[in-house]
């Protein structure tokens, strides 16, 4: 397990061009020390947004509903690191009054498809059984207002984390924290035009992100199965 600022100080040690076991914080820096610092934040960035999947950024949620309204944001229900939906994952929803024994699975549309279906004329007041997303917020749509309290609950994609003290700890699996060391390195290489040594590092990375692929992102199934 390494933090941002263990990160930083390998990256700093292995390009060979900064001193001793700097740097000592990876707050408030300036010059090369800074840089360093930036291309670690970026190379973790561009890593958690290099897949819409990955499972270490994937949470339930459960959430108690009993407004009389079709559209519920993020917000509204209660979560605050939201970054998009997992539509292929089964939103299910409850009676609260009746337990999970009455739970099952609602079905999603895409939008255009439950617009045109769904929300032309008179909405309906009973237990919802479609699903979509509103493009604009994000909300969670239902094709009826639901008629009493409900539970629901499914998945979402949280947001990326965002390194800023020298304790904080990369949200996915430990023994892959040396990829974002290897492509901060490679970054670094290539703004000093480093090319053989920013060719070693992305060579590394790339070697360390396939492990990491294979590990945290689900089999892509077809067909005749999932593809090995």
């Amino acid at each position: 397990m390494s933090t941002f600022l263990q990160i930083c100080q390998k990256v700093a040690r292995k390009s060979g061009t900064i001193s001793g076991g700097q740097p000592v914080t990876a707050v408030s820096q300036t010059g090369r020390l800074l840089k360093v610092v930036n291309f670690v934040d970026d190379a973790w960035d561009e890593i958690q947004t290099s897949e819409d999947y990955w499972n270490w950024m994937r949470r339930d949620f459960t959430k108690t509903i009993d407004n009389p309204t079709q559209a519920y944001t993020p917000a509204a229900l209660a979560i605050t690191d939201f970054s998009r939906w997992d539509k292929s994952k089964v939103l299910s929803m409850y009676r609260t009054s009746y337990g999970t024994a009455n739970e099952g699975p609602l079905r999603f549309i895409e939008w255009r498809d439950f617009r045109n279906e769904h929300l032309i004329g008179e909405i309906n007041t009973k237990a919802p059984s479609y699903w979509s997303v509103r493009p604009q917020d994000n909300a969670l749509v239902f094709n009826t207002i639901p008629d009493a309290e409900f539970t629901i609950r499914g998945e979402y994609i949280k947001d990326n984390q965002e390194l800023v003290a020298d304790t904080d700890i990369p949200e996915c699996p430990a023994k892959y924290h040396k990829a974002i060391m290897w492509l901060a390195l490679q970054m670094l290489n290539e703004h000093d035009e480093a090319y053989d040594a920013s060719t070693i590092a992305g060579v590394r990375f790339n070697e360390a992100l396939n492990k990491l692929c294979i590990d945290q992102l689900e089999p892509c199934v077809v067909a005749g199965g999932p593809i090995a």
